[in-house]
């Protein structure tokens, strides 16, 4: 059982880009099951190689089943995530926004990591705004789900200072690897409320 005496949970990952992987791996070694990871779809230019996608390989590496499906919220994409029966949903740098429909696969919907002190930087490009507004801090968010982009309650936060000689890539690998923890800490708290409400709604202002 994890930590506090809480349930073991199932969990599908969603993710594709490389701020997903240290969450995955924390994931991975924790003790909740990592059932199914979802990914996009490989897009094949002619004559080129598709672009690197660190979550499939780090899926294959694991040995674990990997889905990639053009649209997640068509109908079979569903059934085939329902299939591996999740309690919940685990989504970082995915690249595709799940419907509700999608976040009722799982018993306790889904959560995402995110990479600012929501509300603050919602949307695309959350750490490059965070050096760009000049700001001292950031840091990382996981939220509940819904079908509204990056506005549900905040389970965990997790702050980061932004130093003079910070630049985009080297602020999102200290916070991709601070994520990892944060996901961690918000699986817990949602497996020790049986998937009841936890969290701080966000304020609309």
């Amino acid at each position: 059982m994890p930590e506090g005496g809480s349930t073991s949970l199932r969990l599908v990952v969603m993710g594709t880009g490389p701020f997903a992987v240290p969450m995955f791996q924390t994931l991975l070694a924790s003790p909740h099951e990592v059932a199914l990871v979802v990914t996009r779809p490989d897009r094949v230019a002619r004559g080129r190689r598709p672009p690197p996608n660190p979550m499939r390989q780090a899926a294959e590496a694991a040995g674990l089943p990997l889905f990639a499906p053009a649209d997640i919220n068509a109908d079979d994409a569903l059934e085939h995530v329902a299939a591996h029966q999740p309690d919940l949903l685990v989504v970082c740098d995915y690249g595709q926004i799940l419907s509700a429909a999608a976040l009722g696969t799982a018993r306790f919907g889904g959560i995402n990591l995110h990479g600012s002190l929501l509300p603050r930087h919602r949307g695309a490009a959350p750490v490059q705004w965070a050096i760009l507004e000049g700001d001292a801090t950031t840091g990382v968010s996981v939220i509940r789900m819904s079908p509204r982009l990056d506005a549900g309650a905040v389970i965990v936060c997790r702050e980061q200072p932004i130093a003079a000689d910070d630049t985009a890539a080297t602020l999102e690998e200290r916070l991709a690897a601070g994520g990892g923890e944060a996901v961690l800490a918000a699986v817990e708290l949602i497996a020790a409320a049986g998937g009841g409400e936890v969290g701080t709604p966000q304020d609309p202002a």
